[in-house]
């Protein structure tokens, strides 16, 4: 007998699912932690495996650790979503991993008909992903992965647009004629897909956090949720002589790590510490999980306190929004001398409202409502207090394409 409450909650997702009404939360999500398959969002089926399923240490928790005899599947019930705008986002650890390799799979079977089909090349660092609605209407997207353990993957499509996403950065695009339609059979496979048996090789490595939206991920979406994994997440920053930062590594599984220097650590032999550098210093992280090796930095600026100009505040004159991990914000550079921001506001040219920005920390991606604004000059007004005193300052900057 079905059971009640589960056929109440399903035709309430088949609601959702109708309308097109977007989750800001992952529609379905796979997080493995207690070593579990179960589907954690509560609309979806739980995973299968074929082959053994086993774990180690992951991004938060546990990860399904992956022989290269292994195939995951996800519920069927996930191509509901592909139809409209959709995202699939996941972290992998690709270190053992030495022949082309068969990472995803969304096929019924293997030809050119309405499938996706994304594989991992060691020989040339890149992930490779095959859009096909047939033999005349095939994409390719492909981008190179870094060096690290982990690499997060994303494929966002947006109306008619698949972008491929590595690390929060773009770097394959296409734009096809219409949707691509996934057939009704099909499955969503990890390191499973039909064509695999006579040509690339299963996963030897680790996978985690599958996370399945039914809307297309925004550039800041990324921003927010990244994890860090092994890795310093704490931003460069300037403090006064005699301050402290704390430093935090999105990290739970090194074998081992180092940091260099010392000097000024409260407790070089932990990951998480408290920074109080005497001068300007470049902190370097070196870690080694799963026998990989990370290297990340942080540069925290020593100003003595005398120092502060509270008038002195410092706005970029251009910033480019490409998606580069260069400049692709805008802000406060020298937030340590501002006490509290009464108002940051952006405006257009012709003097219309952009956004408001409420902290001094707070940066703005170039983007109003999900949108891309429009490259040339844009005002900011920000009124702040320092020392108990009020201060305003307006200008402007360039958005750079």
């Amino acid at each position: 007998m079905v059971d009640k409450r589960f056929f109440v909650l399903w035709v309430l997702v088949l609601f959702i699912y109708s309308l097109g009404v977007s989750q800001k939360s992952p529609v379905f999500l796979y997080d493995f932690d207690q070593c579990s398959l179960a589907e954690k969002s509560g609309f979806g089926n739980d995973a299968k495996v074929s082959g053994n399923f086993s774990c180690n240490c992951g991004i938060n928790g546990d990860g399904f650790a992956m022989s290269g005899q292994e195939t995951l599947e996800l519920g069927q019930d996930i191509n509901q979503i592909f139809s409209k705008d959709f995202s699939i986002d996941f972290y992998v650890n690709l270190t053992s991993v030495t022949n082309t390799t068969d990472l995803l799979s969304i096929q019924s079977f293997c030809d050119l008909d309405s499938s996706i089909y994304m594989r991992y090349v060691p020989q040339s660092g890149e992930i490779v992903v095959e859009l096909a609605e047939n033999v005349s209407q095939y994409y390719i997207l492909q981008g190179k992965v870094d060096a690290g353990c982990w690499n997060r993957v994303t494929l966002i499509k947006s109306e008619l647009n698949y972008t491929l996403v590595i690390n929060n950065m773009t770097v394959g695009l296409a734009e096809v004629n219409r949707n691509i339609p996934i057939g009704r059979n099909a499955r969503v496979r990890f390191s499973g897909s039909p064509c695999g048996a006579g040509g690339d090789d299963k996963l030897v490595g680790l996978l985690d956090e599958i996370a399945i939206y039914n809307r297309a991920l925004s550039r800041q979406d990324l921003v927010r949720s990244y994890v860090f994994p092994d890795r310093i997440s704490t931003k460069d920053t300037t403090i006064f002589k005699g301050s402290e930062v704390e430093i935090m590594v999105g990290a739970e599984c090194a074998d081992n790590f180092t940091w260099t220097p010392t000097a000024g650590l409260d407790d070089p032999n932990s990951l998480n510490v408290i920074a109080s550098p005497e001068e300007s210093t470049t902190y370097e992280l070196a870690l080694t999980n799963n026998g990989c090796e990370e290297i990340s930095t942080i540069t925290i600026n020593v100003v003595e306190e005398q120092d502060k100009k509270c008038a002195d505040l410092l706005i970029p004159a251009a910033f480019t929004p490409n998606n580069d991990d260069l400049n692709d914000d805008i802000g406060i550079s020298n937030t340590f001398i501002i006490d509290e921001i009464k108002s940051f506001q952006i405006i257009d040219r012709w003097g219309g409202w952009v956004t408001t920005l409420q902290t001094k920390a707070d940066r703005w991606n170039g983007t109003k409502d999900g949108q891309s604004m429009p490259g040339g000059s844009y005002v900011y007004k920000i009124s702040y207090t320092c020392e108990n005193q009020t201060y305003s300052k307006a200008g402007s900057f360039l958005l750079l394409k």
